[in-house]
């Protein structure tokens, strides 16, 4: 199965070069460290927009890495208005469609897709044998104080995610059925948000929430990755207990991005 599998990340430029982006050093120390596990399984990396600056970029010189530059399109017409200005759907959106772009265009069996802020500790090979199927596999969310705000008892966090090729016969009603979700979501809060705080971080993960629902009702319902195999934060921060992979969070790049990578 491991020769079938694939790892996506996927991450929007909004202006200067790529190489002074934090993403992009993110990126670079996270596929360091699964390469140090693991010398085959193939990476794709999805950079917006096309124009991006990439001199200087490493990118070229890691082993089995693809770069696939694309211009970052969503349906900004339908989507919440503030949503759209504040950035969210440009950060966001994309995320998602390239994960199923990967499934659909190159083959993959199953596709492993990271937010850039995430360090492995193990082989990436141990996650696809034991999270596999017809199940779509991420960490359970823990931004409690928003998921107690939009009346949610469980959700998931999308910055590490196992998609299966099955997922891909019931992708006709996508658009529509996330669009639908954040709007009515966000609609529904508006007059609701009594701080600043709040209202971005309810606006920054509502992709998330959109993402569980639409896999729930399509009858493809989220599992959830063990807390020793997949860590968020500082979740298993002792030096002999670590995961497989730990999505640290960028505002804690400061603790985990070793200082050549800065």
């Amino acid at each position: 199965m491991g020769s079938n599998n694939g790892v996506v990340y996927s991450f929007h430029v909004r202006h200067g070069k790529l190489v002074n982006n934090l993403c992009y050093k993110q990126l670079l120390y996270s596929i360091s460290t699964l390469r140090a596990h693991n010398k085959t399984t193939p990476i794709k990396v999805y950079i917006s927009p096309k124009t991006v600056d990439t001199s200087e970029s490493k990118l070229d010189t890691l082993s089995n890495v693809e770069v696939i530059k694309f211009d970052n399109h969503y349906p900004s017409e339908l989507l919440n208005k503030e949503w759209v200005e504040e950035g969210h759907a440009e950060f966001l959106y994309h995320r998602w469609k390239n994960a199923f772009r990967t499934l659909a265009y190159y083959g993959f069996d199953q596709i492993l897709y990271l937010d850039t802020d995430t360090v492995f500790y193990n082989d990436v090979d141990v996650l696809f044998k034991k999270y596999n199927g017809k199940m779509v596999w991420a960490r359970e969310d823990n931004t409690y104080d928003v998921m107690s705000f939009l009346n949610l008892d469980e959700a998931m966090n999308d910055g590490q995610f196992i998609l299966n090729k099955l997922v891909l016969d019931h992708l006709s009603n996508f658009d529509d059925t996330v669009i639908s979700f954040i709007n009515k979501s966000l609609d529904k809060c508006k007059d609701n948000f009594d701080r600043d705080a709040m209202r971005f971080k309810v606006r920054w993960i509502m992709i998330q929430y959109a993402l569980y629902t639409f896999f729930k009702e399509l009858g493809h319902p989220v599992a959830y990755f063990d807390h020793e195999d997949v860590a968020l934060h500082s979740e298993k921060d002792e030096p002999n207990d670590q995961p497989i992979l730990r999505h640290y969070y960028s505002s804690n790049s400061e603790k985990y991005l070793p200082k050549e990578f800065k």
